[in-house]
C-alpha cells in the first residue's frame, strides 16, 4: 500500500511603497506498508522441483554462476495438484519453499518553509536600486521499519 499526501499554503503581500512579500509553507509526506505472509523462496521452489544450475564462469562482463542447491528426496514440489481439493505437497515442502513472513513500513517527509521580500531601496539618475532578501529552511526525514 502506497500513499502520498502534499499541503501547500502561500501568501503573497504587497508593501504599500516597498514592495512585495511571500510566505510559504509545504509539507509532502510519502508512506509505504507491505507485509508478505508465506511468500516463495526462488531457490528452494527450483531446487524442490529438481532444478539445479550449473557453475557457469565468468565471460566478459558476465560474472560467473555458482552451483544451485540440490534437491533433498523428501522435499518434491508438486505443483500440478488442485490444493483446493486434496493436500499436495507437505507441511516440510512447503516450509522448505516459503521463506518467513517479511513487513516493512517506510515514511519519507519533507517539510519546506520559505519568504521573500523584494522592491525598491532609493533613486539615482541612472534608474531606481531595487533589492531583494529570501530564506527557505528544509528538512526530510526518513523512517524505515523492517
Amino acid at each position: 500500500m502506497n500513499l502520498a499526501d502534499r499541503y501547500q499554503l502561500g501568501l503573497n503581500i504587497a508593501l504599500p511603497t516597498v514592495g512585495a512579500a511571500s510566505v510559504y509553507a509545504e509539507d509532502s509526506m510519502i508512506r509505504s506498508f507491505n507485509h508478505g505472509h508465506r511468500v516463495v523462496n526462488k531457490n528452494a521452489a527450483s531446487a524442490a522441483l529438481g532444478w539445479t544450475i550449473g557453475t557457469t564462469p565468468a565471460s566478459g562482463t558476465t560474472p560467473a554462476i555458482a552451483p544451485g542447491p540440490s534437491r533433498p528426496a523428501f522435499r518434491i514440489l508438486n505443483v500440478f495438484c488442485d490444493a483446493t481439493l486434496f493436500k499436495c505437497n507437505s507441511d516440510t515442502t512447503l516450509a522448505y519453499v516459503s521463506s518467513t513472513s517479511r513487513s516493512y513500513n517506510e515514511k519519507f517527509w519533507i517539510n519546506e518553509k520559505g519568504a521573500k521580500a523584494d522592491g525598491p531601496l532609493f533613486d539615482l539618475p541612472g534608474g531606481t536600486v531595487k533589492a531583494a532578501i529570501g530564506t527557505t529552511f528544509t528538512s526530510f526525514h526518513f523512517n524505515i521499519i523492517i
